[in-house]
């Protein structure tokens, strides 16, 4: 249930949205959706910009070969080279923004 209009940053990928209602993020990727605080989000843009660095030589970036683990360690995301460019690049325009917005609160 997303409680504001605000977007964020969006792609063909995915989609991140201002949450008003806990002071977070609306993160939705694929067929995944997840509620984060800016501090998760923080650590999962770092996370994210690492596994891209260390799987850039991979030989087919369509291919469904990065797992992403999660709290449960039953559960991963698997993702695409591609798909996770494409998150990353939610994520890092995300954090642009609450940093716009937070200098422009201190006005």
């Amino acid at each position: 249930m997303l409680c504001s209009d605000i977007t964020y940053h969006q792609n063909s990928f995915g989609s991140s949205k201002k949450c008003t209602c806990h002071n977070a993020v609306h993160l939705t990727f694929g067929n995944i959706s997840l509620l984060l605080s800016r501090t998760q989000v923080t650590d999962f843009t770092t996370y994210i910009r690492e596994t891209l660095t260390a799987e850039c030589c991979l030989s087919d970036y369509d291919e469904r070969a990065i797992y992403i683990p999660t709290r449960d360690f039953s559960m991963m995301f698997a993702m695409t080279y591609n798909e996770l460019r494409l998150l990353y690049e939610i994520l890092d325009h995300t954090l642009l923004m609450i940093e716009v917005e937070e200098a422009l609160k201190c006005e």
